[in-house]
């Protein structure tokens, strides 16, 4: 699996915790150790949805056709944006926006990315393939203001095992 299909679950996982989270927000700054701890929980919840995607759309093993991979990533688009919004409804604090708000940015760019892989079967196939995770600098940010669930282990880590083992490929 390359590193975009990793990196659209770790999208995805941050968009589910942060709407979970957000739904139940206040409108007051939160500290460092709240931001991460409430970013943290809605990327892993959104790697339970990613992981049900990806195993309910590669599941059945063998090399995924870009028809399948096409199908992962119009699941996916709207997991990863809700991912954005939720975390977008966190409010950090003040010495974290700047990059909580690059952060953000840079996944919300990713989304694009992901948009033109589910128009087609051959987009979504040179996605796959890429050698460059599009989430790569929004997972280092989110990392920066102390939310790692999105890239290490949870969410990058689950997306990895399930499509390894559709695909025959190793992590």
């Amino acid at each position: 699996m390359g590193d975009i299909a990793r990196g659209l679950i770790s999208v995805v996982v941050v968009a589910v915790v942060a709407v979970s989270v957000g739904a139940c927000g206040s409108t007051e700054r939160l500290t460092a150790t709240e931001l991460a701890a409430n970013g943290n929980v809605v990327c892993a919840d959104s790697d339970k949805k990613l992981r049900k995607v990806f195993e309910e759309e590669l599941g059945g093993g063998g090399e995924p056709t870009p028809k399948q991979m096409q199908a992962v990533l119009k699941r996916v688009v709207p997991i990863v944006e809700g991912t954005v919004t939720g975390l977008r409804m966190l409010e950090p604090p003040k010495e974290l926006q700047d990059r909580f708000e690059d952060a953000l940015g840079e996944a919300e760019e990713a989304i694009v990315a992901l948009r033109k892989g589910a128009a087609s079967g051959e987009a979504a196939k040179a996605l796959f393939s890429a050698p460059q995770d599009p989430f790569a600098k929004a997972n280092k940010g989110l990392e920066s203001v102390g939310i790692g669930t999105c890239s290490q282990g949870g969410s990058a880590g689950a997306v990895d095992a399930v499509v390894g083992q559709a695909t025959g490929r190793s992590s």
